[in-house]
Order: C-alpha cells, then structure tokens, then sequence
C-alpha cells in the first residue's frame, strides 16, 4: 500500500502511512528515499532536509544525495549544495543521476556569475 502511494504520486496519503511506521527506517534505503521524494514534491522543504541531516553522509544513497543538493538550492544554501554536488561527483561518478547534477551545478555556477 505504501508503494503504491508513491508510485501513484498519492503524497498525503504516502506521508500519513509513513508516519504509521514505527520502525527505524534508515535501514531501508527504498522506503527513505520515497519518504524524501514526497517531502520534496509536497515543498516540506526543511522537513525533508532535517530528515536527509539525521542520515550520515556516507549512508546516503545517490538519490537521497541528489535530494539534498536540490533541496537545498531551493532553500538558497548554495554554499553546502556545492559541498554535496562535489561530495556526489567523487562518490558517484556512474550514477543515473550524475548529468542532473552536473546540471545543477553549472546553473549554480552561471546564476553566481550575474
């Protein structure tokens, strides 16, 4: 039910069931990253970077990391979203993601320009 929430882009009612859960969801790298996902398509902005800063770095997964640097760029923390860029492009350089966040960081770099 819960995976069915995400996939059907249900974040209230995925976000409801997530709090349900009383178990210590850091070990599941899948259901953290949904519960990230819906934090940041419902603009729980600082939520969701509180959440991804209770999880150390190096257990963050290429998609949480991608989450944090696009959460926070929209809160205007440039500064610590080029840390996790750098921090992303040393730890997954094969990533899926890697031409997004390449992306992010030359828009960071030509905004700074002006």
């Amino acid at each position: 039910m819960l995976k069915n929430s995400f996939l059907n882009k249900e974040y209230w009612r995925f976000l409801n069931l997530h709090s349900a859960i009383k178990t210590d969801n850091h070990n599941n790298a899948a259901l953290e990253e949904m519960y990230v996902q819906n934090l940041y398509y419902t603009k729980k902005h600082n939520d969701a970077l509180q959440h991804l800063s209770s999880i150390d770095n190096k257990h963050l997964t290429d998609i949480l990391l991608y989450y944090k640097i696009k959460i926070l760029v929209q809160l205007k923390q440039i500064d610590k979203a080029l840390e996790h860029i750098t921090l992303f492009l040393s730890d997954y350089s094969d990533s899926d993601l890697l031409p997004y966040v390449q992306y992010d960081k030359k828009t960071i770099e030509i905004t700074n320009e002006n």
